[in-house]
């Protein structure tokens, strides 16, 4: 899956989660390509997980509610003295229990 960072809110996926209390979202990712300019760089992620706290007390799933997470992200990129980028984001998530309006840098998932 490609993700395209915009200030609009978009639905990336939709999953069923036992209830409980969610505080972390993992995200395996497979390669990061950084617009700089015109140009597309290939980025590295160490790990290659982006771990997501869930902030405010975290993501309570109860049966028969729908929950939504939005994913807030913001680029934090180094570049090596070799020329190398790196990526570590700024990256929160914060639940919602009716479907969110939030409209600034924002991706959602519920």
């Amino acid at each position: 899956m490609t993700v395209q960072l915009s200030s609009s809110l978009s639905f990336l996926s939709s999953v069923t989660l036992p209830p409980g209390n969610y505080t972390e979202v993992r995200l395996v990712v497979s390669a990061v390509t950084v617009q700089m300019g015109p140009v597309n760089v290939s980025a590295s992620l160490p790990s290659s997980v982006l771990k997501i706290p869930i902030i405010k007390g975290g993501l309570q799933v109860t049966s028969g509610r729908n929950a939504y997470l939005v994913i807030y992200m913001g680029p934090h990129l180094t570049t090596t003295g070799t020329g190398q980028v790196i990526l570590r984001p700024v990256v929160t998530a914060e639940a919602y229990y009716s479907p969110p309006t939030t409209s600034t840098n924002t991706t959602t998932t519920s």
